[in-house]
């Protein structure tokens, strides 16, 4: 398994804004069939079933509506990068994310994952806001 992947997406505008956001979950779903497909252990890999064609027209959905709104797909990517770093996704622990408020004794903060900033009980051990868990003490 690849710990990093490149990939370089064509674009193209088809049909209208709303019909390319709808085109997303439509190709989402198509991939998640084709997961299902392949993982049956009674239909197995063979047929025309393609996981990796349909991950590929999702993908290319996701791009076709970044670029039709002029949004940098590598920037936004960046910020997840970093936000699951924070969170402990590629190894290793993760830091504590929870910016204590003193006017209330560290018993209630923000979220310091870097997107969302949403308010949280630091007794809830994750954000209401963006579902980061939160560890340490």
């Amino acid at each position: 398994m690849a710990d990093e992947l490149t990939l370089t997406v064509r674009t193209f505008r088809a049909g209208t804004d709303k019909e390319a956001a709808r085109k997303i979950p439509e190709e989402a779903a198509e991939a998640f069939a084709e997961w299902v497909i392949m993982t049956d252990t009674e239909q197995g890999q063979g047929g025309d079933h393609r996981l990796d064609d349909e991950l590929a027209d999702c993908v290319t959905a996701c791009a076709n509506l970044a670029a039709r709104y002029g949004l940098d797909l590598q920037e936004a990517l960046s910020r997840v990068e970093a936000r699951n770093r924070e969170r402990g996704r590629y190894g290793g622990r993760a830091k504590k994310l929870v910016e204590p408020d003193p006017e209330t004794d560290g018993a209630t903060g923000r979220c310091s994952c870097g997107a969302c900033g949403g308010p949280i009980d630091v007794q809830d051990r994750w954000c209401r806001w963006c579902g980061t868990e939160l560890m340490g003490g």
